[in-house]
């Protein structure tokens, strides 16, 4: 796993001299590329409305979440600050999808899906070497729900689940010497996290609906991270028959570790931000 790492550490420096940011030292720069491929979010999981009618009902959601990360990084064995704002992603940003389906049955059991996919492109150059890189992320969390109680407001229908899945997350890095005789290479990272948690849907308008969901991972298990904590606020407009606007803001703390001495890797930062989305069930 050291290799992702390693060639970090050049392209790193070449992204951070093209874009003129303020990071002085080398340890920053492998922070601010690294933490740009764990952009991308894990388990939307829209709100998929209390209903009491029976059969199966679904949703399907596409989103985008204006994220930060902030915490420290550890790459090679050697530990820097986070400071990576929405904009610093979409200077090298080639493309990203973000979907999530969720199906419920009865009005009492559930499965979600959500995946991400990400790809950065930049080109950086350290003294006379020049190199194209690309990154790319995949990020999948399969889950089950179980709708523990309903209850009737002023406004409709509310309800609240107990979540639990996997998430898993997966890094690979290319980079191609373009101008010197050095040959590519590639590395990935990957590891998979369970979590539990619950959520909380209650109408607080005939068209405007609110979700809470909270969930905790990890719990140390071997190849996984030692604690992972995510959390979200979303507001649903139904704006018209069967389709939503989702707007939020949602939280991602991550602390993972492998390796040891110069070959650690360490990610322990908290990634947050707006999310914005259109939903469509049916």
């Amino acid at each position: 796993r050291g290799a992702p790492q390693q060639r970090a550490e050049v392209v790193a420096d070449g992204v951070s001299q093209k874009r003129g940011q303020r990071h002085a030292r080398n340890g920053h720069r492998v922070v601010l590329v690294t933490a740009m491929m764990t952009y991308a979010v894990s388990g939307f999981a829209a709100d998929s409305g209390a209903t009491t009618q029976d059969g199966w009902k679904y949703r399907a959601a596409f989103y985008l979440w204006m994220a930060n990360i902030d915490g420290t990084q550890t790459v090679k064995g050697r530990e820097a600050d986070l400071d990576v704002g929405f904009g610093d992603i979409l200077d090298v940003l080639e493309f990203a999808a973000e979907g999530h389906v969720e199906a419920i049955k009865d009005n009492q059991w559930g499965v979600f899906l959500d995946g991400t996919y990400l790809k950065l492109g930049p080109e950086a150059d350290e003294g006379p070497i020049n190199l194209e890189v690309d990154y790319e992320y995949w990020l999948w969390e399969l889950g089950g729900l179980y709708r523990a109680n309903t209850w009737t407001t002023g406004n409709g229908q509310a309800a609240f689940d107990l979540l639990m899945g996997g998430r898993y997350t997966s890094m690979d890095v290319e980079l191609d010497f373009k101008n010197v005789p050095l040959p590519d290479v590639d590395g990935d990272e990957s590891w998979t996290d369970l979590f539990a948690g619950a959520r909380l849907l209650t109408p607080i308008s005939n068209k405007w609906t609110m979700s809470l969901r909270g969930d905790v991972g990890g719990f140390g298990i071997s190849g996984s991270s030692d604690l992972a904590l995510h959390g979200a606020i979303l507001f649903d407009w139904n704006f018209r028959p069967n389709w939503d606007l989702v707007a939020g803001y949602r939280a991602l703390y991550q602390d993972y570790e492998s390796g040891s001495g110069a070959n650690k890797f360490a990610y322990d930062a908290t990634t947050h931000g707006p999310l914005l989305g259109v939903a469509y069930r049916f």
